[in-house]
């Protein structure tokens, strides 16, 4: 229970900050960015709920871990030194024996923001929240509801459609 502190556990406990916690779809596992500060993290994964055993996921740091719904791939942003893109990284997941066994990072695409807000559907499809600002004279965006954009990234894949010519 949330309001009772005595049945409260922690289950992840590095020597840095710990956040951004993923649980994977069996339940079994979990999967978090940890490291010296929130700016500067790796994606580790580790036994749920009982911990023990921390196993780096990410190469080159990474934040925002999100599982496929069938649990076998571990997805994640990677922020690039002097960069204002992130890249979704993807790695293949075992995790069936007592230690995880983990595939090599494969890059499938950049996003121009490193918004944590993104997750993939059962069909491989990837849902990305993008926070709206306003332009210069433009009123706030209307936030009151959800527009769902689907096909997003084909913008980035035809330059007619990412100038607004489609």
């Amino acid at each position: 229970r949330v309001d009772d502190p005595e049945s409260r556990s922690v289950v992840v406990d590095g020597p840095g900050q710990d956040v951004l916690p993923a649980i994977h779809p069996d339940g079994d596992w979990i999967a978090f960015a940890s490291g010296p500060s929130f700016i500067t993290t790796d994606v580790f994964v580790q036994r749920f709920p009982e911990g023990g055993g921390r196993f780096k996921a990410s190469v080159d740091g990474g934040g925002t871990p999100f599982w496929s719904p069938d649990g076998t791939r571990l997805y994640y942003l990677a922020v690039r030194p002097n960069a204002a893109d992130s890249e979704v990284v993807e790695i293949t997941f075992d995790g069936s024996g007592a230690t995880p066994v983990l595939g090599r990072p494969r890059t499938l695409f950049e996003v121009e923001t490193i918004s944590p807000w993104m997750d993939v559907d059962v069909e491989g499809r990837f849902v990305h929240v993008v926070p709206v600002e306003p332009g210069e004279g433009e009123d706030a965006p209307d936030t009151t509801g959800i527009v769902f954009v689907q096909n997003w990234l084909s913008r980035f894949e035809d330059p007619d459609a990412a100038r607004g010519g489609r």
